[in-house]
């Protein structure tokens, strides 16, 4: 995926600050990672990893929803760490999947995976990819409003979700949300929290309601990311079970995060040289 924009582009700004070496291997920052960027005149070109419509292939389970909002949440947490409100949280056009963990050999092609990718058995990682309104804020009421917002996008994509088990949790997560007392991270706990009160067998539930599809067990190893501050780990849940992962505390922090497992999507790579 190539993007262009102009040199003095603030949006620009803060895609190349995001992919700073500090910023780029925290596995919550949802800025797309640059593979290699060139100037031309007053134009400078990024090219990163090829990128779909984050519902390419389409959300197909409880756990694929769970994974996107929690995704969306850390991402969002991440940039409002950094005082940067997104401003688009409410637009799906905003979000985009990388799914090259399904690609066994270079001739693999991305419209081949958008049919075939199975997300029950492959990782994916969400990129927030609409930057233009994202801003340094000073005040609390802009990191409100994005998660606000988030909570409007999740209630527009809940209505797609037919499992009553369920249905007055999200209530409940998207109205604390709207309240405007919940920060993205307390957002992000919450939905841990509900997460852990679901029969774990909902989680392979198809959204219809018509029927509970098989999710590949978790091996339960798991391993640190190379990020001092954080770790974090993948859906969709071990079957059959209540509890959908292990906590780690954060180093420094005393907030509970997940343990990254084995099958949990990779890290990137170090930036090339232009």
């Amino acid at each position: 995926m190539t993007r262009c924009f102009h040199s003095n582009s603030a949006e620009l700004s803060l895609y190349e600050e995001a992919n700073k070496e500090g910023w780029r291997r925290d596995p919550w920052n949802p800025v797309p990672h640059i593979l290699h960027s060139f100037n031309r005149d007053d134009a400078r070109f990024l090219c990163m990893e090829q990128l779909m419509k984050y519902n390419k292939p389409p959300l197909l389970t409880l756990a694929n929803y769970v994974d996107f909002f929690r995704q969306i949440l850390e991402g969002l947490t991440f940039l409002h760490e950094k005082s940067i409100a997104l401003g688009t949280c409410s637009d799906t056009r905003t979000f985009m999947v990388d799914l090259s963990s399904g690609r066994s050999n270079s001739k693999s092609s991305y419209p081949d995976l958008a049919t075939t990718f199975d997300r029950s058995l492959l990782p994916v990682k969400y990129y927030f990819t609409d930057l233009s309104k994202a801003q340094k804020v000073r005040s609390g009421d802009a990191l409100k409003r994005d998660v606000q917002d988030c909570a409007i996008l999740f209630d527009v994509l809940l209505s797609d979700v037919w499992l009553p088990q369920v249905t007055t949790k999200f209530q409940n997560l998207t109205k604390s949300m709207l309240s405007g007392t919940f920060g993205a991270d307390d957002s992000r706990k919450l939905l841990e929290a509900m997460c852990r009160s679901i029969d774990g067998r909902l989680f392979g539930a198809a959204v219809d309601g018509s029927s509970i599809l098989s999710l590949r067990p978790s091996t339960g190893e798991c391993c640190e990311t190379e990020s001092p501050h954080r770790q974090t780990m993948s859906l969709p849940m071990t079957p059959g079970t209540d509890d959908p992962g292990s906590f780690v505390n954060e180093p420094g922090s005393g907030r509970n995060q997940r343990v990254r497992h084995a099958n949990s999507y990779p890290l990137p790579e170090p930036l090339s040289p232009c």
